[in-house]
């Protein structure tokens, strides 16, 4: 996004904000810390806040909430795997991420509808699938059964944001070096 022909990298912080870091695994924890707050500050202002405005009417809001999540479904793919896109292994990268990182998906059949139905149904055809539906209010978030997926919006929402708080979280420890690294390849990256 640019202001006034200047590029920025999140609401707050500009492109150079980032790069004047020089961020590598060795950077000191003030370093990294203003690192991770660029991250936050990009992932809420351009998306989470708008889930959770969008989230107060589920019902109404709930496939236009599911497209955004969608997307950071794949974007903390990236980060997570240090990768700049997930061009040509995309399905395979998504179906990883959430039964590696989202625990409400009880298998990896579950993960790959969702992948078909819900995420390439919305954001390809403005639809979900006929194998799969979306609701709220539900105790869980993913229901898989009889080859039937229910998706609750609100509970998803409550997934994608604990993963969001724990991968910063484990952003800040110094002794995970290969999430550090995978997460500056992708920062550099954008």
């Amino acid at each position: 996004m640019y202001r006034s022909n200047t590029p920025y990298i999140s609401f707050q912080y500009k492109t150079q904000d980032y790069l004047n870091l020089n961020l590598s695994t060795n950077s000191d924890e003030t370093t990294f810390r203003i690192a991770v707050d660029i991250f936050i500050d990009r992932v809420r202002s351009r998306f989470l806040d708008q889930i959770h405005i969008l989230a107060t009417d589920c019902d109404r809001n709930g496939f236009s909430i599911m497209a955004l999540e969608c997307l950071l479904v794949e974007t903390f793919a990236q980060f997570y795997d240090g990768i700049d896109d997930t061009v040509g292994v995309s399905k395979t990268k998504y179906v990883d991420f959430l039964t590696s990182n989202l625990h409400c998906f009880p298998s990896r059949t579950a993960a790959i509808r969702f992948y078909s139905d819900i995420r390439c149904g919305i954001l390809h055809q403005a639809q979900s699938k006929p194998r799969s539906a979306l609701t709220f209010n539900k105790t869980t978030a993913i229901e898989f059964a009889n080859s039937f997926l229910m998706v609750s919006v609100d509970r998803f929402v409550e997934e994608m944001d604990t993963y969001f708080h724990n991968y910063c979280h484990d952003l800040q420890n110094p002794n995970n070096v290969l999430l550090r690294s995978n997460f500056i390849q992708k920062m550099d990256y954008i």
